[in-house]
């Protein structure tokens, strides 16, 4: 609880620095300051990739980011927020182009999106895992295993970290396919489009769980990469 606490804390700092980052506005904009003086909601975009960000029965949106978010910002004193939903791979082109104001849905931050965009602290601390279809008929427990054998199709979400893994991995770009959310991703898995899926392990486990017994399972055990990208750290941009 106490860990929490501190996380809540060093989250509320980083955040109202971002917010006052994105204080200047382009030409044809307003500053985000004088829209929330107004008491205009926050405009916040996200893609479904649970447990970080998902749709709950009455259509709120819950998860990991979101809770975490709305915690942060009820502290800054800003608790109107509009949610604005996008293909994981838009994300970052709706943020630039201004039509939302901020991330949340658990966006590792990687040195590219760092160098353009600023992040809050990371909210997490995940690793990559690999879906395959049942009793893992591939034999697959690493990337390189899909880099090693002709033929062979990985699936990644569009935009996400995983693309660069597969790339460093040795993974053909031709044999990576990549796909706007995990429910079609998953999907491709199972009608044998792709051969593995990439992606956190965590948001693995949470679509297996919902998918038909049987069908899918986690590639176990699964080396994931040596690098820097091995952890992952989803935070809000």
């Amino acid at each position: 609880m106490l860990r929490n606490a501190y996380l809540i804390a060093a989250l509320i700092v980083v955040a109202a620095a971002i917010l006052v980052a994105r204080q200047v506005a382009g030409p044809h904009d307003e500053p985000l300051a004088s829209r929330l003086e107004r008491g205009e909601a926050l405009r916040v975009g996200y893609a479904i990739e649970a447990p970080f960000a998902f749709l709950q029965a009455d259509g709120s949106i819950s998860g990991e980011a979101p809770e975490v978010f709305r915690e942060v910002m009820s502290e800054l004193g800003h608790s109107r927020v509009e949610w604005f939903y996008s293909e994981f791979g838009s994300l970052l082109h709706e943020l630039a182009s201004g039509r939302i104001d901020a991330i949340v849905c658990g966006m590792f931050i990687t040195p590219e999106r760092a160098a353009a965009f600023r992040f809050s602290r990371p909210t997490a601390i995940v690793r990559t895992g690999l879906l395959v279809r049942a009793g893992n008929p591939k034999g697959l427990h690493a990337l390189a295993d899909i880099a090693a054998s002709d033929g062979l199709r990985l699936g990644v979400l569009d935009g996400a970290v995983e693309y660069d893994q597969a790339m460093a991995a040795g993974v053909p770009a031709e044999r990576v396919l990549a796909f706007p959310d995990p429910a079609t991703a998953a999907g491709a898995l199972a009608h044998g489009l792709v051969d593995g899926f990439a992606l956190s392990a965590v948001s693995l486990r949470h679509l297996l769980a919902s998918a038909p017994p049987g069908l899918l399972a986690l590639a176990e055990p699964f080396r994931p990469p040596t690098d820097d990208s091995a952890a992952g750290h989803p935070a809000f941009v």
